[in-house]
């Protein structure tokens, strides 16, 4: 898959970053697909040429019925073979004891929301208790065994304030933390997929002066759709769906994404009165998808850019540019690794 970084402009005040803290490393493992891919980037050594060098990138397959993604129950079936093949993927980073890196989970582990309020406090330990509230009827468990996160989008001087709250349960977010911690390394940002998207996608490397326009972006890989729509700094609609099985889907893979494309658009314009898209920017991981990427322009109505910033990254001595379907799997670890800072 080739394509170009859309040339808009995606200058968020804020990073959608779960559990944020100030400085990482630019070292990121994420889990997708049935594997484990992990990034290193590096900063220039000539001190005449400013910029990030990608360092390092593998991938390897995790062993099957050892990790499975839920939003309610267990991820980590098998922590001894699931941990084996961690243990490898740190050795090629060259990840030492102590060492904190960032960790990139599936859209489908969380549940992210776009709230609104009429007004909401200025303190953090005042503004908590309302989401959860607002959530607790939504959540298929108790908000006291939730991790909750969010993220302010847009705060009026009226006092009307939008904003993104992720939760995750805390059994299983435990469960990838002893995972890494197992091997002696502190998985010390957790994020999600999409949202280390659209931090590539407001940087400013591939961004210019704020825009007006709504665009859309969709990340399909083989654990779920993920379809938001953004205009400016703030997220108009968020909907991530996990994929369902061969056994109970209707039609192939490809056949469901776009029913789920198409009703989301559809709400998106009906109910919350969405204007037309500037571009649809797709992230795409399934190696048949190209039935899905076909269709694209039909079911949004607009032309579609396939996001593939590895060409505007240099590559360390001997490395050799990842192929199109790894790259895809590297791009929100490369929007993970470009907001942390040495």
């Amino acid at each position: 898959m080739n394509g170009k970084i859309p040339k808009m402009a995606l200058e968020w005040k804020g990073r959608f970053d779960l559990f944020l803290r100030p400085h990482y490393p630019r070292v990121a493992v994420g889990m997708e697909g049935g594997s484990l891919v992990a990034l290193r980037l590096g900063v220039k050594k000539n001190r005449k040429e400013k910029g990030l060098v990608i360092e390092h990138f593998s991938q390897i397959p995790i062993p099957k019925e050892s990790w499975s993604v839920s939003f309610t129950k267990p991820n980590i079936l098998s922590p001894d073979r699931l941990g084996t093949v961690l243990g490898g993927v740190l050795d090629r980073l060259g990840v030492s004891k102590g060492d904190t890196l960032s960790l990139l989970l599936p859209d489908n582990v969380a549940r992210v929301n776009l709230l609104a309020f009429s007004e909401l406090p200025l303190r953090k330990k005042e503004i908590l208790p309302l989401i959860r509230f607002r959530l607790q009827k939504t959540i298929p468990f108790r908000m006291e065994d939730a991790v909750l996160a969010y993220q302010i989008l847009q705060r009026k001087p009226e006092g009307e304030c939008s904003l993104l709250a992720v939760v995750l349960h805390r059994k299983v977010l435990r469960q990838y933390e002893d995972l890494f911690r197992a091997h002696g390394v502190h998985p010390g940002l957790v994020d999600l997929s999409s949202l280390n998207l659209l931090n590539l996608c407001r940087h400013e490397r591939f961004s210019r002066n704020p825009a007006s326009e709504d665009w859309l972006l969709v990340n399909f890989t083989e654990e779920f759709l993920t379809v938001a729509v953004v205009c400016g700094e703030e997220i108009l609609f968020f909907r991530s769906k996990g994929r369902p099985s061969a056994s109970s889907s209707n039609g192939s893979s490809n056949e469901w994404a776009l029913r789920e494309l198409r009703g989301s658009l559809s709400y998106y314009r009906e109910r919350l009165g969405g204007k037309e898209l500037a571009c649809c920017v797709l992230r795409a991981t399934t190696p048949a998808s190209d039935g899905f990427l076909e269709n694209l322009p039909e079911a949004t109505g607009t032309d579609t850019v396939i996001l593939n910033p590895i060409g505007e990254f240099e590559m360390a001595a001997g490395l050799d540019p990842p192929d199109p379907l790894l790259g895809q799997r590297m791009v929100p670890l490369i929007g993970m690794g470009l907001g942390r800072k040495e």
